[in-house]
């Protein structure tokens, strides 16, 4: 229970130290936009979230059984169709993202379709991620899904000092795709 606060905890602090880089650094309405940019891109990988949850009872099912072969069967059947499904949604929400920030956003904050065109090509390696995150969890992995996020603490922290000088906002956003990588 407590690796699981931890990892959690990981979790947030990451989405919340991009956030203040951004307010920190470049003011409020620059946050705002980051926000903004990073809503709909969190949203492709969120709306697919769900189908993941599906994989809790197939795993316990498969492990109570003693039937591994078939736990391997059905994870490579989710990874092979839902990275196609992040795929074509990234490419949608590519195509329509200065429409969809317009209308949702207003044109104060258009800008915001350049964050999510940046982030968009890592959407499919954010849900993978979520994943296999998930799937550490229910084989009780929780040590190594710890490290794992650790590394990425560590990884982001650095991208966001570095990026951020290059490519202003939408660099401390392309640090959570890559973090994602």
């Amino acid at each position: 229970a407590f690796g699981v606060l931890i990892t959690n905890n990981i979790i947030y602090l990451i989405a919340q130290i991009d956030l203040q880089f951004t307010a920190f650094l470049f003011g409020a309405k620059e946050a705002v936009l980051y926000s903004y940019g990073m809503m709909i891109t969190n949203l492709t990988v969120s709306l697919l979230a769900p189908i993941g949850w599906l994989l809790y009872p197939m795993i316990s099912h498969f492990k109570a059984r003693d039937e591994q072969h078939k736990f391997g069967m059905v994870m490579y059947g989710v990874m092979n169709y839902l990275w196609v499904i992040a795929l074509i949604s990234s490419f949608f929400l590519r195509t329509y993202s200065n429409h969809i920030t317009s209308f949702l956003f207003g044109s104060e904050y258009r800008h915001a379709w350049s964050i999510i065109k940046r982030n968009l090509l890592f959407v499919i390696f954010g849900f993978l991620w979520w994943i296999l995150y998930v799937v550490y969890a229910w084989l009780g992995m929780i040590k190594s899904r710890m490290r794992m996020l650790i590394a990425v603490l560590v990884l982001n922290i650095m991208l966001n000092i570095i990026l951020r000088r290059a490519m202003w906002v939408e660099g401390i956003a392309l640090t959570l795709g890559l973090t994602w990588l």
